[in-house]
């Protein structure tokens, strides 16, 4: 066993440092690729485009909307597709118009993504924005749930 084991001191953290040691962040762990995780949100990203523009530009990979077909009426999620078809060939204006809440989302995660890349490249912590709120997970579904209502009474008031 180790020395401090038996003692009931908290072994070391990574990369040597020590809690007390002044530091307020945690070290880098060896051979960690801080750029990564933003780089994998923006290949994320990517690939939900374009997967969105392969559906849209296919009317057999189409499924036709069950909320739309027994209500009459769009779905919160109706659009979407469009939205973001819209985005991966540059029709900002079309996007949002089609499914604001979509559109803003996905570039929301792409400001993000490069946010967190151009921060990694510059050696900077990539973890929080900012002025990133802190907001409570109750709070956080609460806004989403505002959020997704708003943009179906978007959605209901324009027509589909």
């Amino acid at each position: 066993m180790e020395e401090g084991a038996l003692s009931g001191s908290a072994p070391p953290r990574l990369g040597g440092s020590n809690p007390g040691s002044g530091s307020g962040a945690l070290p880098e762990r060896r051979g960690s690729r801080p750029w990564a995780s933003p780089a994998a949100a923006l290949i994320g990203l990517a690939l939900l485009l374009a997967a969105a523009r392969w559906i849209a530009a296919d009317p057999r990979l189409q499924l036709p909307c069950l909320f739309h077909a027994i209500v009459g009426a769009p779905c919160p999620l109706c659009g979407g597709t469009r939205a973001l078809a819209a985005l991966a060939e540059g029709r900002l204006a079309d996007a949002f118009g089609f499914h604001p809440l979509a559109a803003a989302a996905a570039c929301a995660a792409a400001l993000r993504g490069l946010w967190g890349c151009a921060r990694a490249l510059l050696g900077k912590p990539t973890g929080n924005l900012p002025l990133r709120a802190r907001l409570k997970p109750f709070l956080t579904w609460r806004l989403f749930v505002a959020l997704l209502l708003a943009n179906w009474l978007f959605l209901l008031l324009r027509g589909s």
